[in-house]
């Protein structure tokens, strides 16, 4: 279903042809839903502060298509509502699509999660 509503945004909002669409799912676990999605044609990476055990998560690893989001020296347990720790491990203006399913609730510095999505997206 989230591969699905992923899809119904990116046509919405981006041209008709999938080739070149460039997708962030921020939260992919054990990317599965980055294979899913590169299966549709599309262009994704995947990013997370930790990743779930999962079948393709070493293949994708050593592809580069999913990166671990960067603490900046702290653990997890140590962000609250006014850090400034989380870092996408992406170049700015890199993404047409970013998607989440099932992080927001474990955001707890909901500022900088919006920041680093709008740095990596393309205007």
């Amino acid at each position: 279903m989230y591969v699905e509503f992923v899809e119904d945004i990116i046509n919405l909002l981006v041209t008709p042809e999938k080739t070149g669409v460039r997708v962030l799912d921020v939260g992919c676990g054990n990317g599965d839903n980055v294979i899913r999605l590169i299966e549709k044609g599309y262009t994704v990476h995947g990013t997370d502060v930790e990743f779930k055990d999962g079948q393709q998560l070493s293949s994708l690893l050593e592809k580069d298509l999913v990166r671990k989001i960067e603490m900046r020296g702290v653990s997890r347990s140590e962000i609250d509502a006014t850090s400034n720790e989380y870092v996408w491990p992406f170049l700015n203006d890199q993404f047409d699509v970013i998607a989440s399913r099932a992080v927001l609730e474990h955001v707890k510095n909901i500022e900088e999660f919006v920041s680093e999505n709008y740095r990596v997206a393309k205007s």
